[in-house]
């Protein structure tokens, strides 16, 4: 009985079915039997909605440099704290690319890109390198204080008093700590760059490490601080001091202006401002900017005109609202500032290429905040730690310091516009004299093609190098636009004698057909039968051949960057971006730069090209089985 009622399926004639349907829907369903071509459809779709979307959410500056971010390796664990110091901190502190904290059993946490000599306790210093099993650090260390994280090393204060350093000393005496520093009741340490700097509780700030180009206290002109500061902070090349009677020192290196904004907007040459004299309760800075908080809670700032570290380094001054009057502390991190607020709220401002400037939400009560580089963590009473700022490079950084993912996604889609815009350019020029050539034929087919073989002739990456050099050198004030333009054009030109003969050939098949005669006897004009009854039938070769043209072109272009004729940095393409990765350091040690534009590039032209040949097979029957 369920074999009477079961519905028998109907068998289908394959040339009966396709009797009645359209041409391209009987190539989309040959083309869509093809998996691997269907799979390289979507990846190259995906690549190009990932490079323009992107590039457009994520505008960056490609001139920006950054010596304290270079070639850091991909991962987003800058802020990723240990589980058992993220409840239980006491403090915190940030380098350049790693993090370190004390929790309250003064127990020491590091995190995020560590080098050998930080993981391990042992590094260069002064010119010797310790042996790969000497731990200078650890063994014997007691519980820990306070801790400080610089560009490239660590200082700790043990219970004891006892001050240790250790990490990768690159500038001299950095890992060299004063004996007379041991002992001491540390109130307050920093690690910098070149210097590191420790004030005692009662009031003298030491400072040791390479200081011949740094400002340090002693060295200010008929001051003598000794005894007398009560709070600090320190850049690069610069410091900030605030002395017991409320007064802050921040001399400008070589001299310079000082610009000052505050509650009269007084600009003072060379000096802190005026009205922050004997007002100050706690002194901060940026690299580029110092910020005095005042005893009414308001925060005054001035920076150095008029070239200042950063050229948006004004964006960096205080607020007028809504923190004025309400801060309790604050820090500077690299080019940006936090602030504590009086109900326990965080404010932070100034650059925020890397998050830094993105306060949180819901912090109350009793909490103290911790800022170092692009990095800022706020601790409550209870020990537990809220972070907010850089989090790391999910493809790592460049040789500039500049994000690898962001410089990908902008290089792509100057890679992938310079070869839509020169297969475009070549698909109307080899069409439009193709379809002259092979439609009339005789003497313009006899100029065009003669043409196409001159051009085919000429060595094509010779050709494009030397233009590349000859037009910037013949006209100077051509800019990196005109440039990229110049390429896409060039590319064009040198594209289209292949188009030219495919669409002659196609044409040349056909022109002699009936519907073809019948139109001329009709009347058709001559522009009307090519453009509307025969290219239409020349459309599907014309369509593969875009395809393994536009994968060609990626392929050119980044040759070009490459080998440096093409797009220049800083603008950049995959092309010149494995160009910067070339050297044998680069590979073996920074393996990121190169790995990620390589299969981007890859991915890009593979998927192309089988995309092209899926196309091609679906619209000729004679390639599909079925001719």
């Amino acid at each position: 009985m369920m074999k009477f009622f079961k519905r028998k399926k109907k068998k289908t004639d394959i040339f009966q079915e396709e009797l009645v349907q359209s041409p391209g829907r009987t190539a989309l369903k040959n083309f869509l039997r093809r998996k691997l071509s269907i799979i390289g459809l979507v990846i190259f779709i995906t690549i190009v909605i990932f490079v323009f979307v992107f590039a457009a959410l994520t505008p960056t500056d490609h001139t920006h440099l950054d010596s304290t971010q270079m070639n850091v390796r991909p991962g987003l664990n800058m802020l990723s704290l240990p589980g058992n110091l993220r409840n239980n901190a006491r403090d915190i502190s940030f380098g350049s690319r790693f993090g370190v904290g004390v929790d309250r059993n003064g127990g020491l946490h590091m995190w995020g890109d560590l080098h050998d000599g930080l993981r391990h306790g042992h590094g260069w210093r002064r010119s010797r390198t310790l042996p790969p099993d000497t731990n200078i650090v650890f063994n014997g260390m007691g519980p820990l204080r306070m801790v400080s994280a610089g560009l490239d090393h660590i200082v700790a204060v043990e219970e004891s008093g006892r001050v240790t350093a250790w990490g990768i000393g690159t500038h001299l005496e950095t890992l060299d700590v004063p004996e007379r520093l041991n002992g001491r009741n540390i109130i307050d340490i920093r690690a910098g760059s070149w210097v590191s700097m420790a004030l005692c509780d009662q009031g003298d700030l030491i400072l040791w490490g390479n200081d011949t180009n740094f400002w340090s206290p002693h060295r200010y002109p008929n001051r003598n601080f000794a005894g007398q500061v009560t709070a600090f902070d320190m850049g690069t090349v610069s410091a900030i001091v605030l002395t017991y009677d409320g007064r802050v020192y921040a001399p400008v290196r070589g001299g310079g202006q000082v610009a000052a904004t505050g509650e009269d907007g007084e600009n003072i040459p060379g000096e802190v401002p005026g009205h922050v004299q004997g007002r100050a309760v706690d002194v901060a800075m940026t690299d580029g900017v110092y910020a005095a908080l005042l005893y009414d809670g308001t925060v005054v700032t001035w920076t150095i005109a008029p070239n200042p570290i950063r050229r948006d380094a004004y964006s960096i001054l205080a607020p007028d609202h809504p923190i004025q009057g309400r801060v309790v502390q604050i820090e500077g991190g690299r080019w940006h500032f936090s602030a504590l607020l009086d109900d326990g709220s965080v404010y932070s401002w100034g650059y925020n290429h890397l998050g830094q400037a993105n306060s949180p939400d819901g912090t109350s009560g009793n909490i103290e905040i911790f800022v170092g580089y692009f990095k800022n963590a706020a601790v409550d009473a209870d020990g537990e730690v809220t972070t907010w700022g850089h989090r790391g490079y999910l493809m790592g950084s460049d040789e500039n310091g500049r994000d690898l993912f962001r410089r990908v996604i902008h290089g792509g889609r100057t890679t992938f516009s310079i070869g839509f815009i020169a297969v475009i350019v070549a698909t109307f020029l080899g069409v439009t004299l193709g379809g002259i050539a092979g439609y009339f034929g005789k003497w313009p087919d006899m100029i065009i093609m003669r043409i196409a073989e001159v051009m085919e002739s000429i060595p094509f990456l010779p050709l494009v190098m030397v233009m590349s050099v000859i037009i910037p050198a013949r006209f100077p004030e051509i800019t990196e636009t005109g440039r990229i333009s110049m390429i896409m054009i060039l590319l064009g030109f040198l594209l289209w004698p292949g188009f030219a003969r495919q669409t002659r050939a196609q044409i040349l098949s056909m022109r002699e057909q009936e519907f073809v005669v019948a139109a001329r006897a009709m009347g058709v004009r001559n522009s009307s039968i090519i453009f509307k009854h025969l290219m239409p039938n020349v459309l599907s070769v014309v369509l593969v051949l875009i395809t393994l043209s536009l994968a060609n072109s990626l392929l050119i272009e980044s040759t070009l960057s490459f080998l440096g004729f093409g797009v220049l940095p800083p603008t950049p393409t995959w092309g010149n971006m494995l160009n910067s990765a070339r050297d044998s350091v680069t590979i073996v040690n920074h393996w990121w730069r190169w790995l990620f534009p390589a299969i981007f590039l890859g991915l890009s032209t593979i998927s192309i090209s089988t995309m092209g040949d899926g196309l091609r097979d679906a619209l000729d029957p004679r390639l599909n089985g079925r001719g």
